[in-house]
């Protein structure tokens, strides 16, 4: 069976302190997380006995732990066996497609909310080529919204016209590209087995297959973020024109999903702590890092140039704002957006440039006057972030159709399932893969996506879809349950 040597991947070095830190780091990271996530889980069953989430989760991870050691590695090399099968990896492609043909056939995509507002934001755009996201006051916001899904939207309207079964074309390209990126990238980094469990877990995703015809990003997001990971590894392999060409389309790659969501700002971090080889980080690395980053920089710079010719401080504003985002600390439910704006509104009068400049320091002084409720609100949030993935299924029937019977409350519940399953394949894949967690420099970027993308996420968003473009990623980390040598245990 071939090695990450054989396969013409880097074997990962450890000669110096730093190494041994940053290796602990992603297991200790990883480990909070998993907890976090199992204290998460039970939130809505047992919300009116919170004191007991803790010892659930620690009992549930110290469970995991003691069964991850006694599974018998026949069984695990069974299911590679069965993996392995060449033609799984299409069928399960292919099934995924049709289930979420299927899906979007029985339910047709009715758009609201934030979805409603892409679509209409996309006509507009294609109709006279204009881009602001509402007015107040008689004025328009110019820099509410990022543009790029709207962009994004529009250019597949003026392909194919526009439709209501459009979002579900993209969603399901997105996903078929999703899936070929996963294959390629598990296949490189783990084997072919892992890869194919990862894929296989993708097309079967309840939340997913739900969302299929919904005007979302976070479709797009996911294949952009497993390309961007793919090129980043490529980055560090190969001579030095092949490094710089990689390293140049990760940071493309980067800028597209910065245009939709701006969190991948900090995508240039994870890129240094991926270079670091041997205890320091090489000429090479620091070369590809400025290359990626600088790509990602000239695919932004044309809509930041636009916002500063027109006042608007900001390098790409988020979904809402994040300077709206932070100032809404003291709103929660659906509509604290809207609330937060009213108010801001009303403070500052209706001049978008001083409202980013005066957002950020109502957040602040909010926060510093209600500290507790602010550290509970994002309690909260990651319990929303980490513990449920029943968005699908809500944005599709719920809030457009009001439908909530029993097939809509056994949907939830089939999405939720899947989601745990998820969390358990994240801990238990890292437990048994450990040494190619920790020492895998691929396997551990992934990680330190997962991980980074939660913290600067989670106290921001409060609904239950945030997470969906790391799912690919926790699949493949999870996918190493089927990891050819498990080695030793990060839990040290």
């Amino acid at each position: 069976m071939p090695t990450r040597g054989e396969t013409g991947l880097p074997e990962a070095t450890e000669t110096g302190p730093l190494d041994r830190l940053l290796r602990s780091a992603v297991s200790g990271c990883w480990l909070l997380l998993c907890l976090l996530a199992f204290v998460s889980l039970p939130w809505r069953i047992l919300n009116d006995r919170s004191w007991v989430l803790w010892p659930i989760g620690i009992a549930s991870v110290s469970l995991l732990a003691w069964l991850s050691g006694r599974v018998p590695e026949g069984w695990i090399g069974a299911c590679r066996t069965l993996l392995r099968f060449p033609a799984l990896p299409w069928a399960a492609i292919a099934g995924g497609v049709a289930l979420r043909v299927a899906w979007v056939a029985a339910v047709r995509p009715v758009q609201v909310s934030d979805a409603d507002e892409y679509v209409k934001l996309a006509e507009r755009l294609l109709a006279t080529g204009e881009y602001w996201t509402g007015t107040a006051a008689g004025s328009r916001w110019y820099a509410y919204r990022a543009p790029g899904y709207t962009f994004f939207l529009a250019g597949w309207m003026w392909l194919l016209g526009k439709s209501a079964y459009l979002p579900a074309v993209t969603n399901i390209l997105a996903y078929v590209g999703t899936s070929l990126a996963m294959l390629h990238l598990g296949t490189r980094l783990i084997n072919r087995a892992a890869a194919v469990l990862a894929v296989s877990m993708l097309a079967i995703w309840p939340c997913n297959i739900g969302y299929t015809g919904i005007a979302a990003y976070e479709m797009q997001l996911m294949f952009l973020g497993i390309l961007t990971a793919i090129w980043t590894i490529r980055s560090a392999e190969g001579d030095s024109g092949r490094r710089l060409w990689n390293a140049a389309l990760a940071g493309v790659a980067n800028g597209v999903t910065v245009l939709i969501r701006p969190t991948a700002l900090i995508m240039p971090a994870l890129w240094l702590l991926y270079h670091i080889r041997g205890g320091r980080l090489r000429r090479s690395g620091v070369l590809a890092v400025a290359v990626a980053t600088l790509f990602t920089g000239l695919v932004i710079a044309p809509w930041t140039i636009r916002n500063y010719r027109l006042g608007i401080p900001v390098l790409v504003s988020g979904t809402g704002s994040s300077a709206l985002l932070l100032a809404a600390n003291g709103y929660v439910g659906f509509d604290y957006e809207e609330r937060a704006l009213d108010e801001l509104v009303r403070k500052v009068g209706f001049n978008e440039a001083r409202f980013y400049e005066e957002a950020p320091k109502a957040s602040r002084a909010w926060i510093r006057e209600n500290t507790w409720r602010y550290l509970r609100q994002n309690a909260e949030r990651m319990i929303c972030f980490l513990g449920e993935d029943t968005a699908g299924f809500y944005w599709s029937l719920s809030a457009p159709l009001n439908i909530k019977g029993r097939v809509y409350v056994l949907l939830q519940a089939v999405s939720q399932v899947w989601w745990i399953g998820v969390w358990v394949l994240a801990f238990v894949g890292a437990y048994r893969g450990r040494r190619l967690f920790e020492a895998g420099d691929g396997v551990r970027l992934l990680a330190w996506t997962v991980l980074a993308y939660t913290a600067v996420s989670f106290p921001f968003f409060n609904v239950a879809r945030y997470h969906i473009p790391l799912a690919p990623m926790m699949l493949l980390v999870g996918s190493l349950v089927v990891a050819d040598r498990p080695g030793d245990s990060p839990l040290r």
